[in-house]
């Protein structure tokens, strides 16, 4: 780093984001388990993984955001 760059921190939470992360669970990939906890716990609540990022993509390149620091996004 040069002298006088600016680093800033910042602290967020993008959400329940709808991903494979589950796929090696054994309850989740049994089928009927599987469905059951697809439609009733997680349909309704989480983001396809496009807005999912979206809060992660805009503290990196927001201009606006470079005068903050240590701020929590959601």
């Amino acid at each position: 780093m040069s002298a006088g760059t600016k680093v800033t921190t910042y602290s967020l939470h993008p959400g329940a984001i709808r991903t494979e992360l589950t796929r090696h669970m054994s309850f989740i990939t049994d089928y009927a388990i599987g469905r059951a906890f697809y439609y009733v716990t997680s349909w309704p609540f989480v983001k396809e993984p496009w807005n999912g990022a979206q809060t992660t993509i805009c503290c990196a390149v927001d201009r606006t955001l470079a005068s903050e620091s240590g701020k929590y996004y959601r």
